[in-house]
């Protein structure tokens, strides 16, 4: 398993209504198939 993972953030509502960026996830614990902590990095693109 990769310890990050970039995907694309396209959607949104509200006040990020229409919002695009990219989301880095990154595994913070992992215990078995019990328990997993992820930890979420967002960077939005100013449009």
């Amino acid at each position: 398993m990769n310890k990050t993972r970039d995907i694309s953030v396209i959607g949104g509502a509200g006040d990020i209504f229409m919002a695009r960026g990219i989301a880095t996830l990154t595994t913070d614990a992992f215990e078995g198939e019990v328990y997993f902590r992820l930890r979420v990095d967002i960077k939005l693109y100013e449009c």
